[in-house]
């Protein structure tokens, strides 16, 4: 179920993030809840994201929406851009925001 999960994320996501989807994946945290998430206030989207994870309200965003993401920090949202060592620092945070029970529930 965890890797058909990711699978479908890694396809459904930008190609250029396949690499570090694939990073995460081994490491075994859990997938993101959602691919192309919008941040809604009163209707309306006022900011957008690559990746979400929602309970441990963590974003990715690609170099293009990068200037939203002061919007998600004041929404309580962290941010992590997708370039340079996103992978293992979106890991770290992921890690320690305890997103490997996912993976822990399933042995």
């Amino acid at each position: 179920m965890h890797a058909a999960v990711w699978a479908a994320v890694i396809e459904q996501a930008m190609s250029s993030l396949a690499e570090g989807l694939q990073v995460l994946m081994d490491a075994g945290l859990s997938p993101p809840d959602e691919v192309g998430y919008e941040l809604e206030q009163a209707g309306d989207v006022v900011a957008e994201a690559e990746l979400a994870w929602v309970a441990q309200k963590l974003v990715l965003l690609m170099p293009a929406q990068a200037e939203s993401a002061a919007v998600w920090q004041i929404n309580g949202w962290q941010t992590w851009l997708a370039d340079g060592q996103w992978p293992q620092q979106l890991a770290a945070a992921l890690g320690d925001h305890g997103a490997q029970e996912y993976t822990q529930q399933e042995i």
